[in-house]
């Protein structure tokens, strides 16, 4: 009984719909082997508790149970790989906003157990898990876990896992900011992956395509998307017409983005989804309540957001990167009408962007950034453009172009500011970004003081070149002579671009 269940259980099925009766199979399975204390108990224990919690929403509540008894079990019966399947079964059934730093631990374990033992697909598994949680944490060290993961999958040579290499390939390009490589990317996925079978392919390439179309921000294909979404996620109504909520506003078509709302407003549970589809869902609920001026729900959303505003929303297993949780807390208390700190929540959602290499997101929340106003409107909005001219995103090139170009800012054309763990720099109208290193504390009292060089004793830290992207104004910190550091500053003469 317990063999054909869990032969049953590895045939998988689409996320976030009803699968009663595979979940029937296990719950029977697992009875015949209850208090028996082996290997069989713990696995089917965990395989029931994968699938409640990537069922309906009913459903999940069961599935955090269930999993802490399946890593109970397995950690007496000491079998690697039966703990690893357990602990991955635990990772799921806790698979919510805020639980990155504990998911984190949970996946890195498993990869351990599993190179441990030779299981090189298990071990992928754990990594992807990991890069995952390290992403929504905002940490680069993704980076450095997806290669070892590549590196891992590209060995296995076995299609299904080039399917699943190909979709977080397209995921990582979308990321970056090349919208049209991530959208063939993920075609191409979504063809292998159906026809090896895999069961999520549809899922992904819809989760991936939002992206695409989003970045783009062709109305037409905003409106068209906003359809598709609402006949794909029939399992999850909440979040297919909160989907819809916010393309439709993104299209500038208010009236359409209020009815999807209503809908959403009106399903009972429509506040229990906390799934790993929760970032998207509340993400593009933002963009509503923003849009249809809704002053109630912007203040709910921004409650609901706080916990995890230092996050970032990624779409199940690295699917899909959609922005720093910042971002839509600046956006929120923009229509508040809290403009300080929508600004400060901005800069740090850019700042964000910045670090991660998201250069589609760095434009929009340069964007949004302008649509404030202030004295550094221009210079934000000049930032966006540049960037989103590059990436070819013309859709967000002529929604800038409604924008008008602010008067530059009075005062001294160039500034240098600390945000969080980043530096932001500023030279007529042009605006860079700086990681906090040793030496760049040194900097504004070199810019304030006028002077072209500092006696070396009074630095805090030996000089030291910063990373990241060239600076449009070409500002370095160049060694002079043993006894001094000169800060040089140029005519601006290139575009922001990364080096």
């Amino acid at each position: 009984m317990g063999a054909v269940a869990l032969g049953l259980d590895r045939i998988g099925a689409r996320f976030a719909m009803p699968r009663g009766d595979l979940v029937a199979v296990l719950e029977q399975a697992r009875e015949a082997a209850a208090d028996s204390g082996t290997l069989v108990e713990a696995q089917v224990t965990a395989a029931l508790a994968r699938q409640l919690a990537h069922s309906v929403a009913r459903d999940r509540p069961a599935a955090r149970p269930l999993a802490d008894r399946a890593v109970e079990l397995a950690r007496h019966l000491h079998d690697p790989i039966t703990l690893a399947s357990c602990l991955l079964a635990q990772h799921d059934s806790i698979w919510t906003p805020g639980t990155a730093a504990d998911r984190v631990a949970i996946a890195r374990e498993i990869a351990l157990l599993a190179e441990r033992v030779g299981d090189r697909e298990r071990q992928a598994q754990g990594l992807l898990l990991s890069s995952t949680a390290e992403l929504e944490l905002g940490s680069p060290a993704f980076q450095a876990t997806m290669t070892e993961y590549s590196y891992v999958t590209e060995r296995l040579r076995q299609p299904r896992h080039d399917y699943l290499l190909l979709t977080r390939r397209a995921a990582l390009a979308l990321l970056h900011g090349d919208i049209n490589e991530g959208d063939r990317l993920s075609a191409e996925a979504e063809r292998i992956g159906e026809s090896v079978g895999e069961s999520d392919a549809g899922n992904v390439r819809m989760s991936q395509l939002l992206e695409v179309v989003r970045a783009r921000g062709d109305p037409a294909a905003l409106r068209h998307t906003a359809e598709l979404a609402v006949e794909w996620w029939v399992g999850v109504p909440t979040h297919a017409h909160a989907v819809a909520a916010g393309f439709l506003a993104r299209a500038g078509d208010a009236d359409g983005a209020r009815r999807e709302l209503d809908v959403v407003l009106s399903l009972a549970d429509w506040r229990a989804e906390r799934s790993y589809l929760w970032s998207i869902f509340v993400g593009e609920l933002v963009e509503a309540a923003v849009a249809v001026e809704n002053p109630q729900l912007c203040a709910q959303l921004l409650d609901d957001l706080m916990p995890v505003a230092d996050g970032c929303a990624v779409n199940g297993a690295l699917v899909c990167f959609m922005g720093a949780h910042a971002h839509r807390v600046g956006r929120l208390y923009a229509a508040l009408g809290q403009t300080d700190r929508a600004q400060d929540w901005l800069q740090r959602a850019l700042a964000l962007h910045v670090r991660l290499g998201a250069r589609a997101w760095e434009a929009e929340t340069s964007a949004a950034l302008a649509a404030i106003g202030g004295s550094r409107a221009a210079e934000y909005l000049s930032h966006a453009r540049v960037i989103a001219a590059d990436l070819g995103l013309h859709g967000m090139t002529a929604g800038m172009a409604m924008q008008p170009d602010a008067s530059p800012p009075a005062g001294p054309p160039a500034s240098l500011r600390q945000v969080g763990d980043m530096w932001v720099v500023e030279y007529h109208g042009r605006i860079a970004y700086l990681r906090d290193v040793r030496g760049c504390t040194t900097l504004p009292r070199c810019w304030r003081a006028r002077v072209s060089s500092w006696p070396p004793s009074t630095l805090p830290a030996p000089p030291a070149c910063p990373g990241g992207r060239r600076l449009p104004a070409r500002r370095w910190i160049v060694p002079r002579s043993p006894r001094t550091v000169t800060v040089s500053m140029s005519s601006p003469t290139t575009s922001p671009r990364r080096s």
